[in-house]
């Protein structure tokens, strides 16, 4: 997943996540034939994921339950690895 932010005057340079993103992926090649929730931190403008992931679970329904609750789903987009379900912010 890629994520460009372009208003970084307002952001903190700081080591603190500017954004938290959770991506749910299908069938990964690290755990082939699961659904898979990796969290993923943007800090100064790159994104960086977890190195374990929150979630391997069975199907879609599943990693859904493990987002945090008030997380809003952003869709996949068209440039995302074909692994990538959804993203939520």
């Amino acid at each position: 997943m890629k994520v460009q932010i372009t208003n970084s005057h307002s952001m903190d340079q700081s080591s603190e996540p500017f954004l938290v993103i959770y991506t749910i992926y299908e069938n990964p090649t690290d755990y082939p034939g699961k659904f898979v929730v990796r969290k993923h931190d943007v800090i100064a403008g790159s994104s960086t994921p977890d190195k374990l992931p929150c979630a391997v679970v069975s199907s879609l329904d599943e990693a859904r339950k493990a987002i945090p609750e008030g997380m809003v789903n952003i869709q996949r987009l068209p440039e995302d690895e074909p692994q990538i379900v959804e993203s939520w912010i």
